[in-house]
């Protein structure tokens, strides 16, 4: 499932536009919008994300982060403009990275695939399983 095609890049960054005659084509652009959510895919799967993401905000997230990837991939095919190449990759990165690290993002919940599961053990902590040192009522504190 791709995030984005060439009809979202067109959107989100007016200066650029694609049909059958352009280089790259829309077809070709397209291409790079599965390249690029394929990607996405495979290192969200491997922090435990569930795909098809599903939840329509998520989704525009994504779209967005994903329009950031193939942006710099069209800038780096064109051998033109390699700085904005390289400030989309980075953008595409940075956004793409912050969900590795925390798939919470996407999952909305603190649980992913194979986390470990709640024992079932009900504790309820008093001031007397503390220790005395750190709690406000210590000598020390």
């Amino acid at each position: 499932m791709s995030y984005c095609a060439h009809a979202d890049i067109e959107t989100r960054f007016q200066n650029l536009s694609f049909s059958s005659t352009t280089n790259p084509t829309d077809t070709q652009v397209d291409v790079m919008c599965d390249q690029v959510s394929d990607d996405m895919d495979t290192q969200m799967q491997t922090v435990g994300i569930v795909i098809p993401v599903t939840d329509t905000d998520k989704l525009d997230m994504l779209k967005r982060i994903a329009s950031f990837g193939v942006v710099a991939e069209i800038y780096r095919s064109l051998d033109l403009e390699l700085e904005k190449a390289k400030m989309y990759q980075a953008l595409y990165d940075k956004e793409l990275g912050k969900i590795l690290k925390n798939p919470e993002i996407i999952t909305g919940t603190d649980e992913i695939t194979n986390a470990p599961s709640w024992t079932g053990e009900d504790r309820t902590t008093t001031d007397s399983d503390l220790d005395e040192d750190f709690n406000r009522h210590g000598d020390d504190w």
